[in-house]
């Protein structure tokens, strides 16, 4: 069952958007993270979809078929600009392909008018993960941003 509280609809990974939902009522989406799943969260106030932690889903096609459900919804609501925050530290190929599915559909909504910008953030010593952008950006002609972070320290 979703948790609805103070704007906020938190969806175990083992159950489908409820489409009857009132989305009106509602500014954030946020998917749980797990360990093979990654967090993410669509705040409609700031236009943003972050995906964030790792991604290697047994089925990434159930899994990322939720995210495009969140997307459709913010479609729907008649929202004509987006930013979308990749900072993954690890994707598997199943991933990759449901990622590249993503960002083919982004930049769709972008040639059909929607303002849609695509960060994509890294650990500065992870250049696989420099790389994995730059293929990104370069197979769906989406120009992301590639942006440098520090690795944490604990």
């Amino acid at each position: 069952m979703s948790l609805a509280m103070d704007g906020i609809i938190a969806i175990p990974r083992n159950e489908n958007l409820n489409t009857t939902l009132d989305h009106r009522r509602f500014r954030n989406y946020i998917i749980k993270a797990t360990g093979h799943t990654p967090f993410v969260a669509l705040e409609m106030a700031n236009r943003s979809l972050l995906i964030k932690g790792n991604s290697s889903p047994e089925n990434p096609e159930e899994f990322y078929e939720k995210v495009d459900k969140l997307l459709a919804y913010f479609i729907a609501e008649g929202r004509n600009s987006l930013t979308v925050n990749f900072s993954l530290d690890y994707f598997n190929t199943g991933s990759a392909r449901s990622l590249y599915l993503l960002m083919t559909q982004l930049k769709e909504h972008r040639e059909s008018g929607m303002e849609v910008s695509v960060n994509w953030y890294y650990k500065i010593n992870d250049e696989d993960m420099l790389l994995s952008g730059k293929n990104f950006s370069s197979y769906t002609q989406l120009d992301l941003k590639l942006i440098p972070t520090s690795p944490m320290k604990y």
